[in-house]
């Protein structure tokens, strides 16, 4: 029982994690969208652009582990309740 409570812990914990580096990626394109950071700073452009280009695959990663995370939590759960 204590495991299921550590791993329920840990879990969320982790997806909490996720769920703010997705929020810190979408929030960062909308600043640099806002404050138009690509013209103003031209010599950072190619690093903002890059940083656009990698963005969806940061979301898409994450989401996955969220998903991972969220079914491994209804596996333990499942087992936890099954054996008390």
């Amino acid at each position: 029982m204590e495991i299921c409570l550590i791993i329920n812990i840990s879990s969320c914990v982790f997806i909490l994690t996720c769920i703010i580096s997705i929020l810190f990626a979408i929030s960062g394109n909308y600043l640099i969208d806002k404050f138009s950071l690509e013209k103003k700073l031209p010599k950072l452009s190619k690093i903002i652009q890059l940083r656009i280009k990698f963005q969806c695959y940061y979301v898409f990663i994450n989401s996955v582990f969220i998903i991972l995370a969220i079914f491994s939590l209804i596996i333990v759960n499942t087992i936890t309740l099954i054996n008390y």
